[in-house]
């Protein structure tokens, strides 16, 4: 019976696997930790360089700025200043129109122009 209790003993200390240490443990951790940043730092720096991204944050503002103009009836010429580019918004009655309103937003960066037009009804 000791025989068979001692065999089956060395049999399960055959079959399990030898656990790391903690210091391993807190190394890959780290290691892991390390990897993601410098990931996600990449991701980050791709997305601010995207033009897509870039002009989708443009209209954005612009979108505010409408909706901003139409909530607090501000239908004053204005400039705009942001780090980049600047919007100027320009007012004026349509076709003699006193009740519609063209105005005229101009996003103006160092090295293009673009022009947008909405209508509004005062």
């Amino acid at each position: 019976m000791k025989k068979a209790i001692i065999m089956s003993l060395k049999t399960y200390k055959k079959s399990y696997l030898v656990a790391g240490s903690l210091v391993e443990s807190v190394i890959a951790i780290t290691l892991i930790t390390i990897c993601l940043f410098i990931a996600l730092k990449l991701h980050v720096t791709i997305l601010d360089k995207s033009a897509f991204i870039n002009n989708s944050r443009k209209l954005a503002v612009l979108n505010r700025l409408v909706t901003n103009m139409k909530m607090n009836k501000n239908y004053s010429n204005e400039v705009f200043g942001f780090e980049t580019y600047s919007i100027h918004k320009t007012v004026s009655t349509y076709e003699n129109d006193d009740n519609l309103l063209k105005v005229t937003f101009v996003l103006q960066e160092s090295t293009d122009t673009t022009r947008y037009y909405y209508l509004i009804l005062k």
